[in-house]
């Protein structure tokens, strides 16, 4: 599993609202954090673009983490995911 390919594909299906896609990924990529992988590398950015940088891995973990279970929630599978 590489994370970061996993959340660039779930960034762009649910951007052009391929929810099934979104929720294969959202799936795949929380059950690959739950089991202790590593998360995907994100760069965060300000609204003003004054801020981009990384941050440390568990911030990366955090916002991976919320963004697939709002999928997940929101689009399939929340029964699934009750524990997370």
């Amino acid at each position: 599993m590489d994370p970061n390919t996993t959340w660039d594909t779930l960034l762009y299906a649910y951007a052009t609202k391929d929810f099934k896609s979104a929720v294969e990924h959202a799936d795949a990529l929380i059950g690959w954090l739950d089991s202790g992988g590593f998360p995907p590398s994100l760069t965060i950015g300000s609204t003003t673009l004054k801020l981009t940088c990384q941050l440390d891995e568990d911030w990366n973990r955090a916002l991976a983490s919320a963004a697939c279970m709002h999928i997940l929630n929101r689009f399939g599978k929340e029964d699934e995911h009750a524990a997370h």
